[in-house]
């Protein structure tokens, strides 16, 4: 058992008690708030809540061990922040935990033997652009996918590289089978057409053949005369 000093400040909120169930969202933000505002932070303070029904009323014990040597500084603090609190209105409290406070009571100071550990501080939520929310795990994981995904871009480029270096070939196969030689039979029928002589070659062998006959040659004789004259 370790002798300690216990500060008490009750204070009642709008609201139903089931909106600070335990493990609630409500719960936790309003402890790391008391919290900040007392200064009663772990390991030299302890911070504990205990609610009730009636709008909402809320114990607030800070408990602070006597095991250490700046105890009593912590005693001295604490007091005086929730001297302060308890002297602020009802609007000027709201504005500082976010939650609507009515009314509040005035600061106990008392002297006990307890054994309550030390427990951890609430974790505080990471706000939605700081980077140091991510753990080491989803770092790794990010860093693997990354990875993964540059291997496979560099294959796919690989086998397109390899696909391209491959069509010269392919065309040249292609060209090679449009420039082969006519078959034997479109020969044959080349030549058969090639001995019927065209139309314009008949009219010039034609031609060729008037030219060739000579031409016919008339002698006029002179007129003949009448013996009987």
């Amino acid at each position: 058992m370790v002798p300690a000093t216990v500060l008490e400040v009750g204070m009642t909120l709008a609201g139903s008690l089931s909106t600070y169930a335990e493990g609630s969202v409500a719960r936790t933000e309003l402890k790391s708030k008391l919290m900040e505002t007392f200064g009663c932070l772990q390991p030299a303070c302890t911070l504990t809540m205990t609610f009730t029904a009636g709008s909402v009323n809320v114990a607030v014990k800070m408990i602070i061990p006597d095991d250490t040597d700046d105890s009593s500084a912590t005693v001295a603090s604490v007091e005086q922040l929730a001297t302060s609190f308890t002297a602020s209105t009802p609007e000027t409290l709201t504005d500082l935990l976010g939650v609507t406070v009515t009314e509040t009571t005035e600061v106990s100071v008392s002297r006990v033997s307890t054994s309550v550990a030390a427990s951890p501080a609430p974790p505080v939520a990471p706000s939605p652009g700081d980077a140091s929310g991510f753990s080491a795990t989803s770092m790794t994981i990010v860093t693997v996918v990354g990875s993964v995904i540059i291997v496979l871009v560099l294959i796919a480029t690989l086998r397109r590289c390899v696909r391209k270096n491959d069509t010269p070939q392919n065309d040249l196969q292609s060209i090679n089978i449009t420039m082969a030689p006519p078959t034997a039979s479109r020969a044959r029928v080349r030549d058969v057409s090639q001995l019927a002589p065209t139309r314009l070659e008949q009219q010039r062998m034609q031609a060729a053949r008037i030219r060739a006959v000579p031409p016919v040659r008339t002698t006029r004789q002179p007129p003949r005369r009448d013996s009987r004259i």
